[in-house]
């Protein structure tokens, strides 16, 4: 983290990154549960949630790039800086695959093509929020208290 930013400054990154995090959590949980429970005719739900997500994911991976991985990559501290450089990487990685996955159903009819989308859309949430989760951890880490030691925990 910058060397300029204060305590109360770094403890407001964390709670903005856990804030991202939960509400993301919370919406692919909940669209998952649709997907789960096989609600065919929750189609029209799910896409305007998936342009929810789409939206915050975006925000969020920009905040965290801006407020957490770029500041840690500038200070060039050895694992702390590997680190952040790949949790970046990961990052869009995930996003990559993420974008494509809402390329194949963007106009796609999903009650139509159920089974496949039930698939895919299990498949990219799990990977989402296993994503997030690890980076979440990762992210407390190079924010917490043993960002000025060097060491933080391996991400994968």
């Amino acid at each position: 983290m910058d060397i300029d930013l204060c305590p109360s400054d770094i403890a407001a990154v964390g709670i903005a990154a856990d804030r991202f995090v939960a509400e993301a959590t919370t919406l692919l949980r909940d669209a998952r549960a649709l997907v789960i429970a096989d609600r065919r005719a929750a189609a029209a739900t799910l896409i305007r949630d998936r342009a929810r997500i789409v939206a915050l994911l975006g925000d969020y991976q920009r905040f965290k790039h801006i407020r957490v991985f770029d500041p840690v990559i500038a200070e060039g501290h050895g694992r702390r800086c590997a680190t952040a450089r790949l949790l970046k990487c990961e990052c869009v990685l995930m996003g990559d695959s993420f974008a494509a996955y809402v390329s194949r159903w963007q106009h796609a009819d999903l009650a139509a093509d159920w089974a496949a989308y039930r698939r895919d859309m299990m498949t990219i949430t799990e990977q989402l929020l296993d994503h997030l989760r690890v980076e979440q951890a990762a992210i407390a880490s190079l924010l917490g208290a043993d960002r000025n030691a060097g060491d933080v925990p391996a991400t994968r």
